[in-house]
């Protein structure tokens, strides 16, 4: 039974008390940030501890913790047993309503559950049980004053019952400001052979950053930072997750950095590898080109990789849902503002059970990052111009089930004078993808085009049979770049920042780039370890890569489409021969793989960018290059600054390393590391990012200082 919405805003109302579970990993590399929602703690482990309870010390227990908090001071807590053998249990919404107060750390010296376990709580006690709306004097030690976000979880069990309990004892202020006068309690019934006691508490309520849009761009976003402990809320006015596939290429440098978001094997488990590539032209199939492993011993991804979007943006919201993290859906923004250092967005709440004032909320943040596409209210509100043009081509899409030569597991592209399409497996039986362009003729119809326009268009020329379509649009392609990435506290992300065709696969994994660039700047900026001057480098690195990325897709899909008598020469007569012999040479083939997975992307010309050791200059990937079973890749999953030095370090940059706390990872010299690029004995200051910052041949550790120097930003 879910909780009446009036009795869970009273619950926050009257909630002054802040008594949660310490996160443990309270640094700057915590991958439990001290914000997330407490049911985190049920999957740590060492945090809580099993034990052996029977029905009636619990119900002593949660009688102690659920009465003491209300009387002390109208505090609201609800405790939960949890029955390992009970699924489908818990339900978790956020509270639309916004609370905000200090809170310190102290540490529980006999936290009585668990039997006496020792546990760290966060804690803010009002004095003389005065409430919140009239406390003015709180406990002075506290540690970090920063307002979060306000999450409440409840929860329920097959065998459960509602437990009310009227607060009499609460001050009368509290009382009179909410509409009513209990608290809804939730506990598991039944006996219980081994639970884990979980708290449940309201949080404060100001995010770090505000993300707009929950597509992949918005949910890396949230999920790099989420990672680096800065909390952040997200929001999206669409119902739910997508449930049809747009995007579907995962190129190798996303994979690479989804290793620290530890989902690449994930995605890859769960995609299709595209293992060649078949040109038609004309109805007849004119060749094969093989793609395997096409960039072996360049990346641990050397592949093409299918990956729907649906599945994609189910899998990134499922990680951050572990890290207490949700997608507050049926929001959408209206407008914000900037502060000298905060920006406060109005937000409409779009759902069901809303009307009237109740429909629009307030919410402030550090930073706001529009993940909003290529519609962006974030850029619009910024006033930032969007300039490009639209593809007079109309295009389709459709997914689909069936049979035929093309439907192997391989991808399949045709070349005709009047039409381009393109087939891309989801794997190897019965499923595909198709997109394509609409010939003149049927485009100019007067009444909306639908799939039986094209299909028999389709099936001749793919020789396929079509036995059941799941989704099929229409659509205008653009190709557009936003004159800025940033404006103040505003920052433009993905489709909202740049948009072109869907040549290549480059789109969404561009727009994740995006994400993971910005995220560690914020983090370093918001832990007060860097200025706003680091910002600056988003725009400089990202919008010169989208910027080439447009004007290049854009000159591609142009001889793709054109109706010159050249370009359809060129297609029809020329390519479907020529580019099966091209890809035969290892030259082309690692060349072009190395563009379209974006390894080649490099940073040279940032102002974050220093020194050349070998042929790896700052700004360069960290080129992969395993040795034996030692993968130097493998340091790069933590979220860190970091040293590499292949060869023997000087004694005095393992002392710098020391003193600074960054990690130093040694790699005897081998012969595979030359060959890579890298040079003995140099070292490399590796951001968070894994592109490399600093490429010192000497192998000192004093431009490293000078560095940091240069560029405002503290490690410690």
């Amino acid at each position: 039974m879910i909780p009446q919405r009036s009795a869970l805003r009273f619950a926050q109302r009257s909630a002054p008390v802040r008594s949660a579970l310490q996160r443990r990993f309270n640094s700057a590399q915590s991958k439990i940030p001290s914000w997330a929602v407490d049911n985190e703690f049920n999957r740590e482990r060492a945090a809580v501890k099993h034990h052996a309870a029977s029905t009636s010390s619990l119900w002593l227990k949660l009688s102690i913790f659920a009465v003491i908090p209300c009387l002390i001071g109208g505090g609201w807590n609800a405790y939960s047993q949890w029955n390992e053998h009970w699924e489908h249990w818990e339900h978790m919404a956020p509270l639309e309503e916004r609370t905000e107060y200090p809170y310190q750390n102290i540490r529980s010296k006999n936290f009585p559950w668990g039997d006496g376990d020792k546990l760290e709580q966060q804690c803010q006690l009002p004095q003389q049980g005065q409430g919140y709306l009239d406390s003015s004097t709180w406990n002075q030690d506290y540690t970090d004053s920063r307002k979060r976000r306000t999450l409440v979880a409840h929860h329920y069990a097959f065998q459960s019952f509602l437990y009310i309990f009227n607060p009499f004892a609460l001050p009368s202020t509290i009382k009179s400001s909410a509409k009513f006068t209990h608290l809804w309690f939730w506990l598991s019934a039944g006996p219980a052979t081994r639970c884990t006691y979980i708290v449940y508490t309201t949080m404060t309520s100001r995010p770090d950053v505000l993300i707009i849009g929950a597509g992949p761009s918005g949910l890396v976003t949230a999920l790099w930072l989420v990672k680096q402990g800065i909390s952040v809320r997200i929001i999206d006015k669409a119902e739910a997750d997508v449930t049809t596939s747009r995007a579907l290429a995962i190129q190798a440098r996303t994979l690479e950095l989804y290793r620290q978001l530890e989902i690449a094997e994930d995605v890859v488990s769960n995609g299709h590898k595209i293992t060649a590539t078949n040109v038609w032209s004309e109805g007849t199939h004119r060749g094969r080109i093989p793609i395997g492993d096409i960039g072996t011993g360049l990346t641990p991804y050397p592949f093409i990789h299918i990956f729907s979007q649906d599945q994609h943006e189910r899998l990134l919201e499922d990680r951050l849902n572990s890290l207490g993290v949700q997608v507050e859906r049926h929001r959408e923004l209206i407008h914000f503002t900037e502060n000298k250092s905060t920006i406060t967005a109005r937000l409409k709440v779009t759902g069901l059970h809303t009307n009237g004032d109740d429909n629009v909320e307030t919410c402030e943040a550090t930073f706001i990052v529009g993940c909003d596409g290529a519609r962006s209210t974030v850029r619009h509100v910024s006033g930032v111009e969007y300039d490009g043009a639209t593809y007079s081509h109309t295009f389709f899409v459709a997914d689909f089930e069936g049979s035929g030569p093309s439907l192997n597991g391989e991808a399949h592209v045709t070349f005709n004078q009047s039409e381009f399409m393109l087939l891309f497996p989801y794997d190897d039986s019965s499923r595909g993808r198709i997109s394509g362009a609409i010939d003149d003729e049927t485009a100019e119809k007067d009444t909306d085009i639908t799939f039986e326009d094209v299909a028999p268009r389709m099936e001749e020329t793919l020789k396929l049979k079509i036995d059941k379509l799941n989704w099929f649009s229409t659509y205008r392609s653009h190709h557009r770049l936003a004159s800025a990435f940033r404006k103040g506290r505003a920052f433009l992300v993905g489709d909202a920042a740049h948009i072109h065709s869907p040549v290549g696969g480059q789109g969404m994994n561009t727009g994740i780039g995006d994400a993971i660039n910005l995220a560690w700047k914020l983090s370093a900026v918001i832990k007060g370890k860097a200025g706003l001057s680091l910002l600056d480098s988003y725009e400089t690195e990202r919008r010169a890569f989208a910027n080439q990325l447009v004007n290049t897709t854009d000159s591609g899909f142009n001889a793709v489409i054109s109706q010159s008598y050249f370009a359809r020469t060129l297609r029809t007569y020329v390519l479907p021969y020529v580019a099966p012999l091209l890809a035969k040479i290892d030259y082309v083939r690692h060349n072009v793989f190395r563009k379209v997975s974006q390894i080649m992307l490099d940073y040279r010309q940032s102002m974050l960018s220093a020194g050349v050791a070998g042929h790896i200059h700052g700004g360069d990937r960290m080129p992969w290059a395993p040795v034996g079973d030692r993968d130097n890749f493998e340091s790069l999953k933590s979220i860190t600054w970091q040293v590499h030095v292949y060869g023997e370090p000087k004694p005095e940059l393992t002392r710098w390393c020391q003193n600074k706390s960054i990690p130093l990872h040694a790699f005897r010299w081998d012969a595979q590391y030359q060959t890579a690029g890298l040079q003995a004995d140099a070292a490399y200051l590796i951001r968070p990012d894994t592109h490399v910052a600093v490429a010192e041949p000497s192998g000192s550790s004093e431009r490293f200082d000078q560095y940091f120097e240069d560029i405002g930003l503290e490690l410690l």
